[in-house]
């Protein structure tokens, strides 16, 4: 059985750059700086999350207020993955759960 020729390899082609050894050491000390970069993306992304979830909390109280949405439907128009997920949100942010504050607002103001 006879094994089969090796092809030689062409040449790049003019105007193509090829990455070798030297080039990835020469950009090494560029390299350094990615943790600073992970570090400022993680402190945009805490930031851009931490601003999320205070506009959740603001329409939650809003939308809470109408006694005829469910509750069920605040959730999903918040976004939140399942009513339970919503619930303990909402007791982090008022010290009650959606029912039981919703009732408390109904015994502060006539109906």
């Amino acid at each position: 059985m006879e094994l089969p020729k090796r092809r030689r390899r062409e040449p790049a082609p003019a105007g193509t750059r090829t990455v070798g050894l030297q080039a990835l050491l020469a950009a090494l000390p560029a390299l350094a700086v990615l943790p600073v970069v992970a570090f400022a993306l993680s402190l945009l992304y805490l930031l851009w999350s931490g601003r999320q979830d205070e506009t959740r909390r603001e329409l939650a109280m809003r939308l809470i207020e109408d006694r005829w949405r469910p509750i069920g439907e605040i959730t999903f128009e918040l976004g939140f993955s399942q009513q339970s997920a919503f619930a303990r949100a909402f007791r982090r942010w008022a010290g009650a759960s959606p029912t039981a504050y919703r009732e408390r607002l109904q015994q502060a103001t006539p109906a």
